[in-house]
């Protein structure tokens, strides 16, 4: 018995004096910041490569095209040649907001457009994460963006060339605008964040417009809400005008039916944990009001909290309550997961690592290449971390991680059941660690 006891401990003892030679020696080479660029950009030549037009992803598919990106370009089209986009597309969004896809698409060639819009969202996170990371005094953004980049819902993403990324970019331009002391002195300067406001909510309200109105009683910025209300309606009274009709009702319509389709369980494309309550009582059907009860109390809470607390302070809960709503998917999830990233950079802790890892691989995690980027992604988080996280639990992490795949494989019956289920757990964990002590004593470079 003693001697096993002696083995364990020679054996730890062993272990962590491998880890600190290594730590030693991978410290010298990460601290070298020319290495470190080079790196990201070698990671985003190849996550665009992989996922490019006729690339891996797309074996099988003779020309998958723009995909998702390309219904904003073509109702974007639509808008400027005098069409109803809503005849002859199914859109869920608004007529302004894909005006910009529309003209884009007319000044770059065809065959450069799902690069140029992949590039633009990968520059939009990382615009997100370099206004916000400057908040907070320790913050690492090159080691956010890195991870962030290399998560399951960037990669999705990526494969359905969404624009969660470029609606980060105009959001954090819209902050860093609104924040600054040049919005004090010149109000004029207002309508720069009023028109990315407006655009981002059109595209995407139920992500975008809590966001905007917290921001805006949080900050004392009343004004934001009526010049950014103001752009939206005179924009889109200027399109129902040019059109001779209210395509608003058209949008509401779609609205509607995409409510009912949550009810009776039919909303397949929605990832959101609803579906989960769907799957367990299948024959249970649940008033779309009802589910959108914890959303509305959600913003209700934001609300009276806004006055007292600071927004960064809210921001977490902001990004991560449309989860909650019955429209919501993975590639959404980005922003909350880099925002508390960006917060945990500046007070490394052992408790972000499985979080870190699962944001990383949420499902295929049976690939040798998922698994040594899980590795190499937490090595390199312990590095930067100054001795904060040490080798064993950083080990003990990683067996955490290895018990919630397995739980999964178990409970999942179904391609969008094992999706649904790893979007849930995803936002619980950014759950857990905005309620974290640690997080809650940071305090951000005012």
């Amino acid at each position: 018995m003693l001697s096993a006891k002696l083995f364990s401990r020679n054996t730890l003892t062993k272990l962590e004096s491998i880890g600190s030679d290594f730590e030693k020696t991978s410290k010298k080479l990460f601290s070298n910041s020319f290495l470190q660029t080079l790196g990201i950009f070698g990671v985003i030549a190849y996550l665009c490569f992989y996922y490019r037009q006729g690339g891996i992803k797309d074996q099988g598919l003779e020309n998958p095209g723009v995909r998702d990106v390309g219904v904003y370009i073509e109702a974007g089209r639509a808008v400027l040649q005098g069409v109803n986009p809503y005849r002859i597309l199914d859109i869920r969004f608004g007529t302004f907001g894909p005006v910009p896809f529309g003209i884009a698409s007319y000044l770059i060639p065809d065959s450069l457009q799902t690069i140029f819009f992949q590039l633009i969202n990968l520059g939009g996170i990382y615009l997100f994460i370099l206004i916000f990371g400057r908040r907070y005094p320790n913050g690492n953004v090159l080691l956010v963006f890195f991870t962030v980049i290399l998560t399951s819902a960037t990669r999705e993403l990526l494969v359905t060339n969404q624009i969660t990324g470029i609606l980060m970019g105009l959001i954090a331009i819209g902050y860093h605008l609104v924040d600054s002391a040049r919005y004090t002195r010149n109000r004029a300067i207002l309508i720069i964040p009023s028109c990315c406001f407006a655009i981002a909510i059109d595209l995407k309200p139920h992500l975008i417009f809590v966001f905007v109105f917290i921001l805006a009683i949080s900050k004392g910025k009343y004004l934001l809400l009526l010049t950014t209300g103001t752009v939206w309606a005179v924009a889109h009274l200027i399109i129902d005008v040019s059109q001779k009709t209210l395509l608003e009702f058209d949008w509401l319509n779609t609205l509607i039916r995409l409510s009912q389709a949550a009810e009776s369980g039919e909303l397949g494309d929605s990832v959101t944990f609803w579906p989960l309550v769907t799957h367990a009582f299948p024959s249970l059907s649940i008033p779309s009001l009802v589910m959108s009860l914890p959303f509305l109390l959600g913003v209700a809470l934001l609300f009276k909290l806004a006055k007292k607390r600071h927004f960064e302070d809210l921001m977490g809960w902001i990004l991560i309550l449309p989860s909650i709503s019955i429209y919501f998917h993975f590639y959404d999830l980005i922003p909350a997961m880099a925002f508390v990233l960006i917060r945990y950079s500046a007070i490394p802790s052992t408790i972000v690592l499985t979080p870190i890892a699962f944001f990383l691989i949420s499902i295929e995690w049976s690939e040798l290449r998922n698994q040594i980027m899980i590795i190499s992604v937490l090595l390199i988080w312990k590095l930067k971390s100054d001795g904060e996280i040490k080798f064993l639990k950083l080990l003990m992490s990683v067996l955490a991680l290895g018990f919630l795949y397995f739980l999964n494989s178990e409970l999942a019956t179904s391609p969008q059941m094992k999706q649904t289920l790893a979007v849930s757990e995803c936002t619980i964990m950014v759950g857990l660690l905005l309620l974290s002590k640690k997080n809650a004593g940071l305090r951000i470079r005012s």
